[in-house]
């Protein structure tokens, strides 16, 4: 359930924090969190990940209404992801 405050002082906040977003014009290609490499096992006997490294996935990590979100990146846009993300710091 997401509480919205109401009010004369919550209308007035609401308007300087519209107002903070405008001036700085924050690109909408910024993306929050993090980006992290991980490896896993298929399960597979005859692939190489049964006795080597395994098999590498990204995820991207980040929050959405105080809770941790984890996606999975495809494997062909990692460095557009990465770019993305280290320009949302």
């Amino acid at each position: 359930m997401k509480i919205a405050p109401r009010g004369p002082q919550a209308s007035r906040l609401r308007q300087r924090k519209f107002d903070l977003v405008r001036r700085f014009r924050i690109p909408a290609d910024l993306l929050p969190g993090s980006l992290s490499q991980t490896r896993g096992r298929c399960g597979k006997p005859t692939c190489h990940c049964a006795s080597g490294a395994g098999h590498a996935s990204w995820i991207l990590t980040f929050m959405v209404d105080r809770r941790k979100r984890v996606e999975r990146i495809p494997e062909d846009v990692p460095d557009d992801v990465r770019r993305r993300v280290e320009a949302g710091r």
